[in-house]
């Protein structure tokens, strides 16, 4: 997918309005996790390059397990980091992001999915993604659906949003070569 900067805040609106819980998987000071509550929140922390990796999309109602931090040593002292695939279950949204490179703005293309399984240090043991999960991943590509239009680039599809389209037609560029709405 390749959604624009208002795009994107559209869609984390539309998670929080299903009550989803939006973490980032940013450098943390303590094993204690940020929740996102603002549309722009998440925007701004990927604005500031603090974004390490995808976002953990998921519903208090139905998180079985907490999510798992691994410690790193860094000149400036510990940090933690969630560990992917580890607690949830949760969808993976990779955000896009608008990069600078050589005086060119370059928007990214981000992606949603979700693991089949999640391994649970505690059981020592993987769990296999419930019905409901995959309902919730199916709703939020249901909504993703209707505010892109659907592109090629190769064999690969993408889905674009409309703000994010007239940005590529009016000659911008993007992380993807040879777009071609289909």
């Amino acid at each position: 997918m390749i959604l624009s900067r208002n795009e994107q805040i559209e869609l984390v609106k539309y998670l929080l309005n299903c009550r989803a819980v939006i973490v980032p998987y940013i450098e943390y000071k303590k094993p204690k996790y940020i929740v996102i509550d603002d549309p722009c929140a998440l925007q701004r922390i990927i604005d500031d390059k603090e974004l390490c990796g995808p976002v953990f999309v998921s519903w208090q109602d139905y998180q079985r397990f907490p999510y798992e931090f691994h410690e790193v040593e860094r000149n400036n002292g510990i940090r933690y980091f969630l560990k992917q695939r580890h607690g949830g279950p949760y969808i993976n949204f990779s955000p896009c992001a608008m990069i600078r490179k050589r005086n060119k703005s370059i928007l990214t293309s981000g992606s949603i999915s979700y693991y089949n399984k999640y391994y649970i240090e505690e059981l020592a043991q993987e769990i296999v993604v419930s019905d409901l999960l995959k309902g919730k991943y199916r709703s939020i590509v249901k909504y993703l659906r209707k505010i892109t239009t659907c592109c090629k680039a190769g064999k690969r599809s993408y889905w674009v949003g409309k703000e994010a389209l007239k940005f590529i037609e009016a000659g911008g560029l993007t992380s993807v070569d040879n777009l071609k709405i289909v």
